[in-house]
């Protein structure tokens, strides 16, 4: 058998021994006990027989009438699918056993002390792991702001993004701060974020790293200083958690939106295009703005359509009062 059926077949709460027996049946057809114990020289004939005997219990396996006794497999798109329907019921058992608890720790937080509403994780291991828990925990949204500086760098990747929105109808809103995509490699990570399903913004400024997951929790770092990355706060449900959201919401309106057709700049273009909205807001005709940028007036004149497009302006003024509004010009 496969590593991977086996592993299937333990979801499905058999236990290696019993996965490796119905792996026998299934491409022998029919076995004695006899028989199983020379396939399987390394199990005794008392495994054997008990693992033959939780199979007949899980509808796995059956006994033919004949002499001597062998032991035949049910086939797998009847056995194993009752199999996956009680393993279904009992996840919705739990799961409705999750949202009692959930209900039941909700009021008893109601009651807690004001300085029992906040808490502290210090440590880089506790930090991810808190917010891969955030991120899992979500049900509707999941709001990040990011910003450096990074504990790391060349891993500011997060792979439970991809999962989750993979794996469920969770949405995910990520502001970016400018100085992000300053890092090498990082406006591929954050295209590859967008085409998956990210909802991604840019901003010219985001004053604080967090996360949010819809209105029941929230982290944000303690410390902004590159040599302190490793403690943070978690919120609960309290007025400082219904701030951080209102906060969110706000930076996200003014942020620059990023689209799957044009998600972001390449990084020269990046440096490019900074000092294009320089040359702009110095009053440059576009010939002036090519000779500057030494590339063609229809270059230039596509650089600065791209940038009222994704701005949304539809003309010059347009143009400069969206870049003063989103922080891009002072």
């Amino acid at each position: 058998m496969s590593r991977s059926d086996a592993e299937s077949l333990k979801a499905l709460g058999l236990s290696p021994v019993e996965g490796d027996v119905y792996g026998l049946l299934v491409d022998r057809h029919a076995a004695t006990i006899t028989q199983l114990h020379e396939w399987r020289p390394d199990l005794s004939r008392g495994r054997l027989q008990a693992a033959v005997a939780a199979l007949r219990t899980s509808g796995l396996v059956s006994r033919l009438p004949n002499k001597p006794v062998r032991y035949v497999a049910v086939a797998p798109e009847m056995a194993l699918e009752t199999l996956i329907l009680a393993r279904q019921e009992d996840l919705r058992r739990v799961r409705a056993s999750v949202e009692d608890l959930g209900r039941r720790w909700r009021r008893a937080e109601r009651a807690v002390d004001g300085h029992e509403l906040v808490e502290i994780v210090s440590g880089l291991d506790a930090t991810r792991q808190r917010v891969e828990q955030i991120q899992r925990s979500a049900r509707h949204e999941v709001m990040i702001c990011d910003k450096p500086p990074y504990v790391d760098p060349t891993t500011v990747r997060n792979p439970v993004e991809f999962e989750v929105i993979q794996e469920t109808q969770v949405r995910y809103r990520v502001l970016y701060d400018r100085t992000s995509l300053e890092l090498p490699g990082r406006v591929e990570d954050i295209t590859e974020s967008i085409a998956a399903g990210e909802l991604g913004r840019v901003a010219s400024e985001v004053p604080i790293k967090m996360i949010l997951a819809d209105r029941r929790i929230g982290m944000i770092q303690l410390h902004g200083d590159p040599e302190a990355l490793d403690s943070s706060i978690i919120v609960h449900p309290c007025g400082l958690l219904d701030a951080l959201h209102a906060l969110f919401e706000t930076l996200w309106i003014r942020a620059v939106p990023l689209t799957r057709d044009r998600p972001l700049l390449a990084e020269h273009e990046l440096v490019v295009d900074d000092h294009l909205i320089r040359l702009l807001a110095a009053g440059l005709t576009d010939q002036a703005i090519a000779r500057q940028l030494d590339i063609g007036y229809r270059t230039a004149q596509r650089r600065i359509q791209s940038l009222m497009t994704t701005l949304g302006a539809s003309n010059r003024l347009q143009l400069g009062i969206c870049l003063v509004r989103d922080g891009w010009l002072r």
